[in-house]
């Protein structure tokens, strides 16, 4: 049993982000509107989600290590660009709240929270995650990924959303870790930023850890790529229910998986000028795809077609 305390989520987001933050707020506002929820600074650029901060009730969660971690980020990678600011979400394990639920900022939450926390809250885990068995996505096929496998328990776990708690981890472990995972970086998943130091953190510390779909056997998958379907008073794929949805590795735009239940929080509250911009713009990019589509395979047809040579 773990000790009672300040429990919320947090996320990572800036700007750029604003237009997948606005549907993710909204569908909090729904769901868990007295949950306290912290954005941490991608960087600098979030003026529009500060004019935003008070409507959706969210603070900012500018911790003092936040650089420092950016340097973290391009030790466990040897790259030094903007994609290490995404090592940020390990201010987290020292931030204001005890227990917490981070979320990437391309999640809808389509129920209460408070299901995960009780289960976590009331368990002697110290982490859980939605899916596991992403290896390809962590760890590279190989002997390292073995003895990881072997040594460490690894999981593979997709690491855009998951419960912990403070002290998990400190800035020490993290910079610990970041030393020895600078020599070891060509094992990791190429194109996969922090995820697979966050795995490498949790494996080779030896937290207690158990996929949330195991703690709860009821809940699906919530990976937007599956049709979500609404059925008695909630939200389920292939039957089983989900808390969330996250559209990882998917950008938004009219061919998204689950498009309309995207489309509900993103124009939640919008007039209706507003509202028809997304409706045209829709329905212009599917003409559009549609036709290049049908002039591509035109033309692959006509190039395509063995040359006929007189006799």
């Amino acid at each position: 049993m773990k000790t009672l305390g300040k429990v919320g989520i947090y996320c990572l987001a800036n700007d750029q982000v604003l237009e997948w933050m606005i549907p993710f707020l909204e569908s909090l506002k729904a769901y868990e509107p007295e949950c306290p929820l912290y954005v941490i600074p991608f960087n600098d650029n979030i003026s529009q989600l500060s004019k935003i901060s008070q409507k959706y009730n969210f603070n900012f969660y500018r911790d003092i290590n936040l650089e420092l971690l950016d340097g973290v980020g391009a030790k466990v990678r040897g790259i030094d660009d903007i994609h290490n600011h995404r090592f940020r979400i390990f201010s987290i394990f020292w931030g204001p709240l005890e227990h917490f639920i981070f979320l990437d900022s391309d999640i809808i939450v389509l129920d209460s929270l408070q299901e995960l926390f009780r289960t976590y809250i009331n368990s002697e885990l110290e982490f859980m995650y939605y899916y596991r068995g992403i290896f390809d996505q962590v760890y590279k096929e190989g002997e390292f990924r073995d003895k990881m496998i072997r040594e460490h328990r690894a999981n593979g776990f997709n690491a855009g959303s998951f419960i912990s708690s403070r002290g998990a981890f400190s800035l020490d472990d993290i910079q610990e870790l970041a030393e020895q995972a600078a020599t070891i970086r060509q094992h990791f998943a190429d194109n996969c930023i922090v995820q697979p130091f966050v795995n490498y953190c949790v494996d080779i510390k030896g937290l207690k850890t158990q996929a949330i779909t195991e703690a709860i056997p009821d809940l699906g998958s919530e990976w937007a790529k599956f049709k979500i379907e609404f059925a008695d008073n909630t939200h389920k794929v292939n039957g089983k229910r989900i808390l969330y949805t996250h559209w990882a590795g998917f950008g938004h735009g009219p061919n998204m998986p689950n498009r309309d239940l995207f489309l509900k929080y993103r124009l939640k509250n919008l007039s209706w000028p507003w509202r028809w911009q997304y409706v045209i713009r829709d329905h212009l990019t599917t003409i559009f795809r549609t036709w290049k589509s049908r002039l591509s395979k035109k033309l692959k047809g006509l190039l395509g077609k063995p040359e006929t040579k007189p006799l």
